[in-house]
């Protein structure tokens, strides 16, 4: 299906506002077209994905079918590796070493951990 695009300038794209504040342009275009949105940033589209539903067909049912491409490799280079910026086996397992952080029990202890500092 087509996926709604905003384009910004005919050469640069959104890239200056994207550069200006990613946060923000994110922010305020993915709810306006339903929690999928293509962004054109000069040569290259990044999509925004935000339904939790399509979140979940790309990161879990069908991860194979999906790749991070060009731009997410250049950001690699500058960040180093991370969830975000890994694909395939090397992915997989930098998560499966983070993912009993993100227990029921690991995020409560931590909440109580914030909650206690906060309260002192």
């Amino acid at each position: 299906r087509d996926i709604p695009t905003v384009n910004g300038s005919r050469f640069l794209g959104v890239l200056p506002h994207f550069w200006q504040d990613a946060p923000e342009l994110i922010n305020e275009t993915a709810p306006q077209f339903g929690g999928l949105v293509r962004l054109r940033l000069g040569g290259y589209s990044i999509f925004v994905v935000s339904h939790p539903d399509a979140i979940q067909y790309i990161l879990r049912d069908n991860q194979q079918n999906f790749h991070k491409g060009p731009l997410m490799r250049s950001i690699r280079e500058v960040s180093g590796d991370s969830l975000v910026s890994l694909e395939g086996d090397e992915w997989l397992q930098r998560r499966r070493v983070l993912q009993p952080h993100f227990h029921r029990s690991a995020i409560a202890e931590l909440g109580q951990l914030m909650r206690s500092e906060i309260l002192t």
